[in-house]
């Protein structure tokens, strides 16, 4: 009996121990969020004043992870794939260390921005390790959902980068700002470093070796399917990235709204986005069905975006702005986790399809508020970088097929 009693006693420390570092990892996740979307509400209200910039500097700020996820995601996908405990580990030390040491790089913008850029790797290293991470810690029926879970924690820490970040660095200054951000994202990546590392995952997934990068190509690309979702990817999160970016200013410049509202419409858009990550992956789960959403989902956001222009309330801004969070981010919570439901990538190669698609992805990410820079009207502004490239993924998408092992 008391054999047994240990042995429940164990597992369920061990539970509870699966439990705690995935929270601490959905933490890391958030605080990358936080970091990552706390420029959007200080692009035109701070940094631009104070470090007298503009075009394409400014918007490395919002597009600094994207870079980073399109330069280094297949390596730390493949990373991730042999070694998920070292690759979030990676993720959790340079988000501490980089957001600790950022408000001392204030004074400059270009030492600011190099930080910035660094910090940007903890992205690559954190978003290519959720699958894999999540496939050593739970059984395969819950995956999708752990990563919906993940999703809406990096959402949640981008609406509270919109909702509070212009309002503490108005009262107390963009030093402190920084400061205040460096000392939680270190504190929760200490706390998460320690946990992990004592940790032995419950499941275990073999890999011989990690394929080069057109090696990892070709068995993602084996599947034909992969090029319409990498299509769909890029256009999706390419608007999402432009929507962070440059939305604010557009509301503040061509709708008359204060900065403190106009980070609030984007973080009702965000909001949106939490809702739509938390429930269409789940319902796509239950009916096994992906290609009905690729489908309806930019057909909303296309008839939300021809409102915008049309639009002068900000309680009809804020409405608009959930509708369209709703049905543009869900498609990225099922494109990360769609490459390991192919028979043809599977579990084993859940990193390397992972980080094709978030390649993919941001390489839209990158661009699309790159490019938003040269366009300063509001209209032409959501037809190219809305309107078009929601078209163009709604015909992508009737390129794609469900996978053939969606669990």
């Amino acid at each position: 009996m008391l054999i047994k009693l240990d042995t429940f006693e164990k597992k369920d420390f061990m539970k509870n121990k699966v439990q705690s570092s995935y929270f601490l990892f959905a933490l890391i996740t958030s605080l990358v969020g936080l970091n990552w979307f706390m420029w959007g509400p200080l692009l035109s209200s701070i940094v631009e004043s104070r470090y007298k910039i503009s075009g394409f500097a400014l918007a490395l700020f919002i597009s600094s992870v994207p870079l980073a996820l399109v330069i280094m995601s297949y390596f730390t996908g493949s990373l991730a794939d042999k070694n998920p405990k070292r690759t979030t580990i990676i993720a959790a030390t340079m988000l501490g260390v980089t957001t600790i040491l950022r408000p001392f790089t204030a004074g400059n913008f270009t030492a600011l921005l190099i930080m910035q850029l660094i910090f940007a790797l903890s992205a690559a290293f954190c978003f290519t390790s959720w699958s894999p991470f999540t496939y050593r810690l739970f059984e395969p029926k819950e995956i999708s959902t752990k990563i919906a879970i993940f999703t809406a924690f990096l959402t949640g820490g981008q609406i509270l980068a919109f909702l509070i970040t212009f309002p503490i660095a108005n009262k107390i200054g963009l030093f402190y700002l920084l400061l205040i951000y460096g000392i939680i994202s270190a504190t929760v990546s200490t706390f998460y470093i320690l946990l992990v590392s004592k940790l032995d995952f419950p499941y275990k997934v073999t890999r011989n070796k990690i394929p080069t990068f057109l090696e990892g190509a070709k068995i993602t690309f084996s599947e034909p399917s992969m090029k319409s979702l990498s299509f769909i990817s890029l256009l999706d999160i390419g608007v999402f990235a432009w929507l962070a970016g440059w939305y604010p200013k557009m509301l503040i410049s061509f709708k008359g709204i204060s900065p403190s509202n106009a980070a609030i419409v984007n973080s009702m858009i965000l909001l949106g986005c939490l809702i739509g990550a938390m429930t269409i992956p789940n319902l796509s789960h239950r009916l096994k069905k992906v290609k009905i959403f690729f489908l309806l989902l930019p057909i909303i956001c296309i008839a939300m975006f021809l409102l915008i222009p049309k639009l002068n309330s900000f309680g009809a801004l804020l409405i608009d702005g959930v509708i369209l969070g709703f049905a543009l981010f869900p498609m990225y919570p099922l494109g990360v986790h769609l490459p390991s439901a192919y028979s043809k990538i599977g579990i084993k190669h859940a990193g390397v399809g992972s980080g094709i698609i978030l390649i993919a992805a941001n390489i839209g990410g990158f661009l699309l508020p790159e490019l938003g820079a040269a366009v300063t009207k509001m209209t032409p502004s959501i037809i190219i970088f809305g309107i078009i490239p929601m078209a163009l993924m709604f015909i992508g998408a009737l390129f794609f097929k469900d996978p053939d092992t969606y669990i």
